[in-house]
C-alpha cells in the first residue's frame, strides 16, 4: 500500500464517534487528575482579602487587574502537591518551550485555565514581568496563586510552572528561588 493510500485509509478510520470519544476521554482524564488533589482547606474570599495579601506588591508599583469579585482559594499544602505532579510543567508530559509558538505566556495561561475549569478555583493569577538569571533580564509571563498559608492566613505565592518553581511567598515584587528572580509588573486575577 502506498503512503497516500495508507493516509487516506487512516483518515477514513477516524469517525465522528471516535472524535467524540477522544474528547470525552480527554475531559475525563483531566477531571480524574484534578480529583486526585482534594484541597484540605477551602475558603471564599473577596476583594479586601486579595488587596491585603497583594499590598506588598502593589506598593512597589505593580498594576493589578481582576475579572471576579470573589475567589475560591485552597491551602498551600495542596497547591504544592498539585504543582509537584502538574503534567503541564515544561519538560513534563511532552510540553516544551518553543519561541514564539508556545512559550511562557502559554504555560501561564494553560495553568490558569486548567485550574479554573477542572480544579474549580480562580485563585491563580496571570503575571507579566521579567525573569533575572545569570545577570540576564528577559521578559516573562508566569502565575501567582492566592492560597491559605500554614498559619491559616491568605497569602500570595509565586507559581511558575514553566520553571518548575516551588511556590514562594510574595513579600515584594521581586521574589527569588534557586538563583532566579522574578520582577512582577502586572497581575490579572
Amino acid at each position: 500500500m502506498e503512503d497516500k493510500e495508507r493516509e487516506a485509509y487512516r483518515k477514513q478510520m477516524i469517525t465522528e464517534d471516535d472524535k467524540r470519544a477522544l474528547a470525552d476521554n480527554c475531559r475525563l482524564a483531566l477531571d480524574r487528575f484534578f480529583m486526585a488533589f482534594p484541597p484540605k482547606k477551602k475558603k471564599v474570599i473577596g476583594m479586601s482579602d486579595v488587596l491585603i495579601c497583594m499590598a506588598p506588591l502593589i506598593k512597589n508599583g505593580l498594576t493589578f487587574d481582576w475579572a471576579d469579585d470573589q475567589w475560591r482559594i485552597y491551602d498551600i499544602e495542596t497547591v504544592r502537591e498539585i504543582r509537584k505532579y502538574s503534567f503541564w510543567k515544561e519538560g513534563i508530559g511532552g510540553l516544551d518551550y518553543e519561541l514564539p509558538f508556545h512559550d511562557c505566556d502559554d504555560f501561564a495561561e494553560l495553568s490558569k485555565a486548567l485550574w479554573a475549569m477542572f480544579w474549580d478555583t480562580n485563585s491563580l493569577g496571570r503575571c507579566k514581568g521579567n525573569i533575572i538569571y545569570n545577570n540576564q533580564i528577559t521578559s516573562h509571563a508566569f502565575d501567582i496563586v492566592i492560597a491559605i498559608s500554614e498559619k491559616d492566613e491568605v497569602k500570595a505565592y509565586l507559581f511558575d510552572t514553566q520553571f518548575n518553581t516551588e511556590p514562594v511567598e510574595l513579600k515584594d515584587s521581586l521574589p527569588s528561588f534557586n538563583l532566579t528572580s522574578w520582577k512582577i509588573n502586572s497581575v490579572r486575577l
